[in-house]
């Protein structure tokens, strides 16, 4: 019989997230000047921070129709 999990969900805050998509693009595009790094980490922070003021429905508008699909499925 398998055990109920507790487990509290992993949260991340704006630093965690443009810390990971900043990472994520350094992947892709491969840039090691360390300006460029702390100008892109900026970009993402701010975007992350004018999201969390958004509210969802108003984004939404703003998605692909593809992207917009797979939310309805979960809805």
């Amino acid at each position: 019989m398998a055990e109920e999990s507790n487990a509290t969900p992993i949260q991340r805050n704006a630093f965690d997230v443009a810390m990971e998509l900043t990472m994520l693009s350094l992947r892709v595009t491969k840039i090691s000047n360390e300006s460029d790094i702390h100008e892109r980490f900026l970009k993402y922070y701010s975007i992350v921070r004018t999201v969390e003021t958004v509210n969802f429905t108003e984004l939404e508008r703003y998605l692909p129709e593809e992207m917009k699909e797979i939310i309805q499925r979960y809805k």
